[in-house]
C-alpha cells in the first residue's frame, strides 16, 4: 500500500499538530514498523520550525545524558507538551458550553461540536450530547425539531437538517408573497386629470378651443364698455355734451 507521510511545520495552532498526529497514527496502524523506524519516518517530514526544534531536542538529551526518543508514543508526548498548550482543553470546554449554530448550517454546527468533544476527550451519555446539540440550535430550527421523533444523535441531526430546509423554504415563500402584495405608488400618468387650480401656474394655460365652442342658443359674450369708449353710430347722442363748448 502506497502512502505519503504528512508534513509538519510546527505552526502555532494546536489543531495542526493534533491532525498531523492522527494521520500518522492511521499510517502506523496499517504498516507494522518498529518503533525506531516510526520515529525516524515521522521526523523526516518535519520542516521549518519543527525541523530545527526536533534536532535541538535530540541534542539537548544527549548533552544531559538522557536517552534518545526512540518510540512513537514518547515522541507524541514530547511534541504535545510543546505544540498543545495546557489551557487548550480548558478552552475547548468553554467553547462547548457557549457553542451556538448562528450562521452555520446544522451539519457544520454538529461537526464543530463533535470535533471539539473528540479533542477535549469528553465522555458523556448520548442523552447529554443530544441536549447539548439542541441547546445550540437556532430557535426556528429547534422549534420544529422538538416535535419530530428521534432516538439517537444521528437521527436528531437528520431531523434538524430537515427542519432547517423547512425554515429556508418558509423564508423564501414569505419573501415571495411580500413582493407580490407590495403596494406600488401611482405614477403621474395614472393620476386622474382635472381642472387646474385657480391662481396656480396652470391657470395661464390657453383655453382649449373645444371648450369655448358654444351652441346657437347660448348668448354671445359682450365686452363691458369703458368710460372712454366711443358709442356706436346707432346710439342716440342727445345726452352727450362737449366738454369745451358745452354744446
Amino acid at each position: 500500500m502506497k502512502f505519503t507521510m504528512p508534513k509538519f511545520s510546527g505552526g502555532p495552532n494546536p489543531e495542526d499538530y493534533l491532525s498531523w498526529a492522527l494521520k500518522v497514527d492511521k499510517i502506523y496502524r496499517v504498516h507494522n514498523y518498529d518503533e525506531a523506524k516510526k520515529v525516524a519516518m515521522a521526523s523526516l517530514e518535519f520542516e521549518d520550525y519543527a525541523l530545527n526544534w526536533w534536532e535541538q531536542v535530540q541534542d539537548l538529551r544527549v548533552e544531559q545524558g538522557l536517552p534518545q526518543v526512540c518510540t512513537w508514543e514518547e515522541m507524541k508526548q514530547v511534541m504535545r507538551l510543546r505544540f498543545v498548550p495546557q489551557h487548550y482543553t480548558r478552552d475547548l470546554y468553554q467553547r462547548l458550553q457557549t457553542l451556538k449554530q448562528g450562521y452555520k448550517t446544522v451539519e457544520e454546527y454538529y461537526k464543530e461540536m463533535e470535533l471539539a468533544m473528540i479533542r477535549a476527550n469528553v465522555k458523556e451519555s448520548e442523552e447529554q450530547t443530544m441536549a447539548r446539540f439542541l441547546n445550540g440550535l437556532n430557535y426556528q430550527v429547534k422549534k420544529i425539531t422538538n416535535f419530530q421523533p428521534y432516538k439517537t444523535i444521528q437521527e436528531l441531526v437528520h431531523q434538524a437538517t430537515k427542519a432547517e430546509r423547512q425554515v429556508q423554504e418558509d423564508a423564501k415563500y414569505s419573501k415571495f408573497m411580500s413582493s407580490n402584495t407590495r403596494v406600488t405608488t401611482p405614477s403621474a400618468s395614472t393620476l386622474p386629470r382635472g381642472p387646474p387650480p385657480s391662481g396656480g401656474p396652470s391657470s395661464t394655460r390657453p383655453p382649449d378651443p373645444s371648450s369655448t365652442r358654444t351652441s346657437s342658443s347660448t348668448p354671445s359674450f359682450k365686452p363691458r364698455e369703458t368710460p372712454n369708449s366711443f358709442p356706436s353710430r346707432d346710439t342716440k347722442t342727445s345726452s352727450i355734451q362737449c366738454f369745451t363748448c358745452k354744446g
